[in-house]
Order: C-alpha cells, then structure tokens, then sequence
C-alpha cells in the first residue's frame, strides 16, 4: 500500500500499530505507542507493527497533557494577567524539558498552544507574528524544530512575547471591554439583560465579568443595567399618552409591578408619584428666564402653569436645565474660575443641567464641569433670588480609571457659612444634610484630589435642596 500511495502521489505513509490494551479508555495509551513507534523509526518507507508491550522509551501514562493548563490559559487571556500568564508558561516549558526524549509531546504540546493563543488572545495573530519577526517563517518556524530542546525555547520565545504584550495593554484593554460592554447595555435595554448573557456574548465567565465591571466602573453590572433601565423609563414618561405597562415591556421588565418595585427603589417613589412630582403639570426647579418659554426638562418635566404649592415644595433649586454657557439672564447660574480647554462639554453650567449620566466623558449625555486638573477650582452657583437651603447632594464623573475623585471639598454660602463634604469614590449621589440657612449663592472649592493614578476628577450633578423664602423673605 505504501508503494502505491508513493507511485501515484510520490508521497512515503508510515503507518504505525500501538499497544494492545485491556480497555477501550485506555486507547490513547495505544495511540500513544504507535506515535512513538513513528518517531524512532528508522526507515521510513515500512510500516511499523507494535502488538505488544510498553514503548521504550517511557510510560504512556506519563503523556504531557496541555488540557491541564487550557482553563488556567484562558483565564489568564481574559484577566490580562501576565503574572499568571508567566508562571503557567515556566511550568510548561519546564515540563518540556524535563524529558529530552519526548520529542513529539513536546511538538504537540507547542502547536496545541500555538493554536490556543491564536484563538483566544486578543489581537493573538499580530502578536506572536512580531515576537518572531526575525524568523523567515514567522511563528511557523515551530514545524522546523527537531529537538525537544529547540521547542522547548519556541515555546520560552513565545511566552516572552505574549507576556509583554499582555504587560503593555492590560489597562487600555480592560477600559475598551467595559466601553463595549456598556455600549451593548445602551443598544439593548429592551432586552433582560443578565450576566450571564452579557458575559457570554462576549466570551467571558459571569465571575470574570461581574469582577471586572465591578473594579472598571465603579459599581455592579446590575446596578449599571438597573441604572440605565431607570433612566430610560424616565425619558419615556415624557410622552403624555405612555403607560407603565408600556414603559416596563419597552424595557424588558417582567411585569408592570417589577417595573414599578424596582423604580420605587432606585428613585425612592413609584413611577406614578414620580409623574406626579416631576412631570406633566408643572416645573419644579426650573430656573427663572424673563418669561422666556421655556423647553422639556432633561428628568421629565415640562412647562405650564407653575402652582402655588409646587413653589412651596422642598426641590432642588440649583437645577436648570437651560442655563447658558454665558450668562443670559436666567437663574440659577452657574459658573466657574476653570473649564477644561474652554469646551462646552466641560462647562461650569453642566453641572446644574439635571443630566446625571456619568460613567462616561467627552460628549452627550456625559458633560460634566471639568477643572482643567487645577487644584483651586471652584464652582459657583447663583440664585438670583434668597432661598433656603437644607441639603447638597453632589454626583462625582465615574468613568474609572479615566477619571479620579475628590475626597473632600467645601461648600461656602453666601451668609459667611461652610460645609466641608467628604467625598467617595462612586457613581452615586452623595448626600451632605446641614442645617437649614437662607442664601443667594453657593461655591464650591477646596476641592482636594484622591492619591489615585489619574488626574482627571471632575464633577457631574450639583443638587442644592430647599425651598423659595417668598417674597417676604427677599424684602
């Protein structure tokens, strides 16, 4: 047959017969044999018969098997941890080395990583394509290695190269996977969104996942999904005819009254009460513009009739969604000593615009008021008017590790008041209650950054909660 296959193909089989072995599971023990057959023999133009006995040249229970380290492999890939990535591949290459004679275990153990790595290391490919550049074949260079210890230093020279690069791109990697992460939430919040699905789409374990959201930005993956959900359900509520079943189906929830338990939750009143405090009837906190008409409010109210008991009502006074850049007349105002490069996605007035999304930068709905890394920032807001306030609630931007944070700042009041705050690294609102006082302005300063990597802090939503003093009052 070998004659054959040479006269017509011009190509030599050898052909190889393992072991005889007492039990089927025992079958790679004579595949094993065979192989070894093929490796010491001599003339290559003979089959190879081999019935009985044990290879001599070692044990087939001894095999080198690199399903031992596939999971520890992977793992290592999608934790970026070269640390680990390192010693998994001493340990293999130790394995290598420890018995000269296995050549073929060597080889199959080098070309069964070679094909891991290409399949599950990001950017795998160009990777290990410029660790050996200087080879004439590339990578492919493995198929011409002939002794154990030759792949044995592939193997050292492909770990070096992938450790390096692992090295090199575990920070910017992780910050891009969370970006996409967050950019497939957004895209499809009408769907349940678990963590295990999220995870599997983009081939992660649920653990791995919930671990690196949890670090990356700040808060839980379920937290950043119900987040997300909330605010969307309150943009909805800005249409006039929309119902609470509606909004719940739209957003994937289970049920109208899971929609509403988990509302209630997040914003501390049902979606009807929420309607009813924010929406369609009236502006609460909205600011005082020349009798201007006035456009949709970013959290759902809307112009109209403003009624005495809404004037009345504890809110935040510092919102305005409509404030300028510049100052146009209208209260309250903010504005600043520092802006970042003078954008307006960075401006003193986004801090008062009631948009609290901030785990993000650099555009809509993200703006934040950025200080242009200079630690004598301070923020001013005016009321144009005497109000009493009772409480500041201040939303830090949480796009970590981009950004950093303040752990403290001060608050000072137009009536010769201050209240320092101490500041958390979170998404959430933090909340500072102090006794109540009757001001025309607040400034915020003294701000003085966390000993943390970045040196981006930057500030998202200031609340400053109260009421109207009356026209009494301003007298």
């Amino acid at each position: 047959m070998t004659q054959v296959v040479y006269n017509y193909f011009n190509v030599r089989m050898i052909c190889a017969v393992g072991c005889k072995v007492e039990h089927p599971m025992k079958l790679c023990e004579s595949y094993y044999s065979a192989r070894l057959c093929l490796t010491s023999q001599q003339r290559r133009d003979e089959a190879v018969a081999f019935f009985d006995g044990k290879p001599g040249n070692g044990d087939p229970a001894r095999v080198f098997d690199m399903a031992l380290y596939k999971c520890s492999l992977i793992r290592a890939f999608e934790e970026q941890d070269a640390d680990t990535l390192e010693q998994l591949m001493n340990q293999i290459i130790d394995s290598i080395r420890i018995d000269p004679s296995r050549q073929l275990q060597a080889m199959d153990a080098a070309c069964n990583l070679l094909f891991l790595c290409l399949s599950q290391f990001t950017g795998g490919e160009e990777i290990i394509s410029q660790t050996f550049s200087q080879e004439p074949e590339g990578y492919r260079c493995i198929y011409r290695q002939r002794s154990t210890m030759e792949i044995a230093d592939w193997v050292s020279a492909l770990g070096d190269g992938l450790v390096r690069a692992l090295r090199s791109q575990k920070r910017g990697y992780k910050d891009q996977i969370i970006r996409q992460i967050k950019a497939y939430i957004q895209s499809n919040l009408d769907q349940r969104l678990s963590l295990n699905n999220v995870a599997a789409v983009f081939g992660f374990s649920p653990n791995y996942l919930s671990q690196l959201f949890a670090r990356q930005a700040g808060c839980s993956f379920v937290e950043y999904v119900t987040r997300e959900k909330i605010r969307a359900a309150k943009e909805m509520m800005r249409e006039d005819s929309v119902k609470f079943y509606e909004i719940a189906e739209r957003l994937g929830f289970e049920n109208a009254f899971y929609f509403s338990k988990v509302f209630k939750k997040i914003e501390g009143c049902s979606p009807r009460e929420y309607v009813q405090r924010r929406g369609q009837k009236g502006v609460l906190g909205a600011g005082v513009c020349r009798g201007k008409p006035l456009p949709p409010c970013p959290d759902g109210a809307a112009g109209g009739p403003i009624r005495r008991e809404e004037i009345a009502a504890r809110k935040n006074l510092a919102l305005n969604p409509w404030a300028a850049h510049r100052f146009d007349g209208a209260f309250p105002f903010a504005s600043a000593n520092v802006e970042t490069r003078g954008e307006a996605v960075f401006a003193a007035r986004n801090a008062i615009d009631g948009y609290k999304a901030n785990d993000s930068h650099g555009g809509w709905p993200y703006t934040s008021w950025g200080i242009n890394r200079d630690p004598k920032a301070a923020l001013r807001v005016d009321f144009g008017r005497l109000v009493e306030l009772d409480e500041a609630v201040l939303y830090l931007r949480a796009d970590f590790p981009h950004d950093a944070w303040w752990k403290e700042g001060t608050l000072h009041f137009s009536d010769g008041s201050q209240v320092m705050v101490k500041l958390e690294k979170t998404a959430a609102g933090q909340s500072f209650s102090f006794p109540p006082r009757k001001v025309e302005w607040v400034v915020l300063d003294s701000l003085v950054k966390a000993d943390d990597p970045s040196p981006f802090p930057a500030l998202t939503q200031l609340e400053l909660w109260g009421s109207e003093c009356g026209p009494s009052a301003q007298s």
